[in-house]
């Protein structure tokens, strides 16, 4: 019987100097047959050069093609460009700087995927660091607080949707998606650019109820370098907001908050003895603590209410200026007219009524 074809999607900008490795740590994946989609968003180095010089080197049985988008368009814009020509079943992504470090990482998963039914995956842990030789393990379950969370989490999407408000342990580099899953369920929201397009998606997919699942190991290395736009830690953190309010704004909506938060309310307030992820998002807590304070549940109502007490003084410290909270606003607003994002509310709503 012959295996279904995986696609590795390789987003790249000014990535001349990584992008060779993360092509050769693809072509080093036993599994069989596996093509590559390497998408150019507007790269001023020589990163097509670099790649086209490894195609036309590599000896290798392996199909890959070249996307140039002419002008930076922002990470989930390049995704989406790639996940569109993509042909296989299940398809991957590979962040230009990072790598697979397991040979085997892709046989692995797409057999997880074909034999769970799931619509998406992600590994457990991966290695960190600036160069490999130097790079760590990364345990997402390092505390006993994250082991617990993570076994509550595990495979269930509401809980995890809880979580993913406040912390996130989805390494990109690690996942594969199904394509029909992508067809039927969106991705990557174009309006978001490069900041949390992954994050946004993967509460997406929780929402909808989407079969996922969690895969033991620590196959990808993530590097870190200082062009990274995770190192722009203010501008990350807002549009994590601005990500995470507007997934909560539809499921209240939609009628879907109150439910969710009444089944997990008790999870609201575990998270919350963590006080670093509260506070970490300042307008997500209050949002949250805001319904559940207002909520018809007599347990919503007690836990929001005491959540909402002990946090008051702390959100009022942070609070912006007025100015900053307009800004906020505005970019607020335009993400929720976004095509992808409307496209999500009416899918919650599809499945209300089914």
């Amino acid at each position: 019987m012959s295996k279904d074809l995986v696609s590795v999607v390789i987003p790249a900008y000014n990535a001349e100097e990584y992008v060779a490795n993360a092509i050769k740590s693809v072509l080093s994946q036993s599994y069989r047959p596996i093509e590559i989609v390497l998408v150019d968003d507007g790269s001023k180095d020589a990163t097509i050069q670099v790649a086209r010089q490894i195609i036309d080197q590599t000896q290798d049985n392996v199909d890959m093609k070249i996307i140039g988008l002419g002008r930076n368009t922002g990470t989930a814009n390049a995704l989406n460009a790639g996940f569109s020509q993509a042909r296989g079943r299940f398809i991957s992504w590979l962040s230009a700087d990072d790598e697979f470090i397991d040979v085997n990482k892709t046989t692995i998963q797409a057999e997880c995927m074909r034999r769970t039914g799931a619509c998406w995956s992600y590994y457990e842990n991966f290695y960190s660091g600036s160069n490999r030789k130097s790079a760590q393990l990364v345990r997402v379950s390092k505390t006993i607080f994250h082991k617990i969370l993570e076994s509550i989490c595990a495979n269930k999407p509401e809980p995890s949707l809880i979580r993913t408000l406040f912390w996130n342990p989805v390494n990109g580099s690690s996942v594969m998606i199904h394509r029909r899953c992508i067809a039927q369920y969106g991705s990557f929201d174009p309006v978001l650019g490069k900041f949390d397009p992954d994050g946004d998606l993967w509460m997406r997919y929780y929402v909808l109820g989407l079969k996922f699942i969690r895969i033991p190991g620590a196959p990808v290395f993530y590097r870190v370098h200082k062009a990274q736009t995770s190192k722009n830690l203010q501008a990350m953190q807002v549009r994590k907001e601005i990500t995470r309010l507007r997934v909560l704004m539809a499921l209240s909506q939609t009628g879907n908050l109150e439910r969710i938060l009444s089944r997990w309310s008790w999870l609201v307030a575990i998270l919350a003895t963590e006080g670093k992820y509260i506070y970490k998002y300042p307008r997500t807590a209050s949002y949250l603590f805001q319904e559940m304070a207002h909520s018809r549940d007599l347990k919503n109502r007690i836990i929001g209410g005491i959540l909402k007490f002990a946090y008051k003084r702390h959100l009022k410290m942070v609070s912006e200026s007025g100015e900053a909270n307009l800004e906020f606003k505005r970019m607020l607003d335009a993400s929720l007219s976004s095509h992808e994002f409307n496209s999500f509310v009416r899918k919650i709503t599809k499945l209300q009524q089914g």
